[in-house]
């Protein structure tokens, strides 16, 4: 099972700590990890990378076909732009994809120590991750992505989540030593339940109390059998305050992804 390549949105790349966003896509000049694109370009927390890619298989880079990893959410569950689809993101790109899931840079060191999120594995043996923007409701804004991950893992969402109600206030590096991000968060109110399953929802606002170009805030609904964990987040440069409760968007992504892994 292919897919046609579908563009970009916007593209990470790294400058003296920062991050750079294009508004709207541009033309793809490079495929080498991540997409690099020309066109006009705003500053921005934004570091997901959709990707340009032919993915040949249904399943993950040796996967087997059987396991909950291998397995894709239906593309009509993605409140997919005009004239674009979800993708599968490739196991080589999935390191540019998760650390904006999770809220945990490769290497990044967080201050107080006890405020550490759970990094998910990049192995595409234990993760697979499918993404894509929603519609563009409003030119010249930026854009959503809606992003769903299937993983695997022993860490606990209990300790996700009292993570997530300690700590409303945080900061961590990125991964270098030239920038710190200011961290707001909070839990969810109106989550959605998955039977037989736990359940957390919470917001993230990076860069709060920055500039203005340099927040972006995700809201993330997980749930967990066993383990395995699913992940459906919904990323937007924002500043300001995380959000209270998903949209109504989010929640049918995220019982979609639920229902591929879980059941």
């Amino acid at each position: 099972m292919s897919q046609t390549s579908l563009g970009t949105r916007y593209a990470e790349q790294r400058d003296s700590g920062h991050w750079h966003s294009p508004t709207r896509p541009g033309t793809v000049t490079d495929v080498k990890g991540v997409i690099c694109v020309t066109g006009e370009k705003t500053r921005g927390l934004l570091s997901a990378a959709i990707v340009v890619a032919a993915v040949a298989s249904c399943s993950v880079d040796g996967t087997p076909h059987d396991s909950p990893i291998a397995r894709t959410v239906d593309p009509s569950a993605f409140p997919a732009d005009s004239g674009s689809e979800p993708i599968v993101v490739p196991g080589k790109q999935l390191s540019f994809i998760l650390p904006d899931v999770s809220g945990y840079p490769d290497g990044a060191v967080f201050e107080p120590a006890n405020c550490e999120l759970q990094q998910i594995p990049l192995s595409p043996q234990r993760t697979s991750a499918q993404t894509g923007y929603g519609p563009d409701t409003k030119p010249g804004s930026p854009m959503t992505a809606y992003t769903t991950v299937i993983t695997q893992t022993a860490a606990s969402l209990d300790d996700l989540a009292a993570t997530v109600r300690r700590c409303g206030r945080y900061r961590h590096d990125s991964g270098e030593k030239s920038s710190t991000i200011e961290v707001a968060q909070r839990t969810l109110t109106n989550l959605p339940t998955v039977a037989g399953a736990e359940t957390l929802g919470y917001s993230r606002t990076d860069g709060y109390g920055g500039p203005e170009w340099a927040a972006a805030t995700t809201t993330l609904l997980i749930a967990q059998r066993g383990s395995i964990r699913v992940y459906a987040a919904q990323r937007v440069a924002q500043h300001g305050e995380p959000v209270v409760e998903p949209d109504e968007a989010l929640v049918k992504l995220f019982h979609a992804v639920a229902d591929t892994a879980l059941h």
